[in-house]
């Protein structure tokens, strides 16, 4: 008996793919494949990552810092600002200074211009607090030295220039009243002399406070003492006797060299000393030894007619 052959053209005839007997045509990449594509992956995900952390690295890394040892004018403005800044770091005031200098030479179109206005108003501050201590501590001249050097550009530059104006202002005056005490001393015009001291005990600098005006009151009792001495000589001298000029003299002597009585008494001093200079050659001349001596004696507490004597 025949068997039934199958019709390709019957719609009705099953399909082979239909049926659940016959093995599926469909398979999956052998392990082999997917490994490989699994490290090739992870490869490039290393090597990207890698790189990213390169470049983080790099970005986040600051250059090494320059010599500050090998620094000159002809290296690179960043690294001079960077030495400057480090040295200033150090609240030295020279180096302070010198940063200073340096900035203050930029113009506004230089690339690093706005660091630098930042650290001038920064350093300006201990420069300016630093001259008025020079100007506490009596040194006008150092304070304006150091008030000068604060840039034009720096916030403190019209502060710094209104006080070198006032310290200047305020030392003129004290210098005034001192010089008018001074000719007052001259004078004998010891109330007005006094006046003048009185006035500068009224400034609130120690300079003109307490040592000008300490100074110029010392003097005034000196002054005082001195014309004292002078007024006491001149009568003393008044008869024209030997003894009474040697005691002229040694009045004189008391005085203090540097005042003004002082230069006052002088033409009296060389005609008293020459006369008794005359009288001692005289008994020398005479043979009286002895006397001449004690002539020459009350002229030697005088040290210019005491060389003189001596020759």
């Amino acid at each position: 008996m025949l068997g039934k052959q199958s019709n390709p053209f019957d719609l009705n005839q099953a399909s082979g793919a239909d049926d659940p007997a016959q093995p599926s045509q469909i398979t999956s990449a052998p392990p082999v494949i997917r490994s490989r594509w699994f490290l090739i992956g992870l490869t490039i995900c290393c090597v990207f990552g890698g790189i990213s952390g390169l470049a983080f690295w790099w970005l986040t890394t600051p250059p090494p810092s320059p010599d500050c040892g090998k620094i000159s004018p002809l290296s690179p403005d960043m690294e001079r600002l960077h030495c400057v800044q480090q040295a200033a770091r150090s609240g030295e005031l020279p180096k302070i200074l010198a940063g200073l200098e340096l900035l203050g030479q930029w113009t506004p179109d230089h690339p690093l211009y706005g660091e630098a206005q930042r650290l001038i108003a920064e350093w300006s501050e201990p420069v300016l607090t630093a001259a008025r201590r020079k100007v506490e501590e009596s040194d006008l001249r150092g304070a304006v030295e150091l008030a000068s050097r604060i840039p034009r550009s720096s916030p403190l530059y019209r502060e710094a220039q209104g006080a070198i104006a006032e310290w200047k202002r305020y030392w003129q005056k004290g210098e005034a009243i001192a010089a008018a005490a001074d000719q007052a001393l001259k004078n004998q015009n010891w109330d007005l002399a006094e006046q003048q001291i009185w006035l500068l005990r009224e400034f609130s600098q120690d300079y003109w406070r307490l040592e000008r005006a300490t100074a110029l009151s010392q003097r005034l009792s000196v002054e005082q003492q001195g014309r004292r001495y002078l007024a006491q000589a001149t009568e003393v001298a008044r008869l024209g006797q030997p003894e009474q000029l040697g005691t002229a003299i040694a009045l004189i002597s008391r005085m203090d060299a540097k005042t003004y009585g002082w230069s006052d008494a002088q033409p009296m001093l060389k005609q008293w000393s020459e006369t008794l200079l005359s009288l001692g050659f005289s008994h020398w001349l005479k043979g009286d030894l002895s006397e001449a001596m004690v002539l020459a004696q009350w002229v030697s507490p005088i040290p210019s007619w005491l060389r003189r004597l001596k020759s």
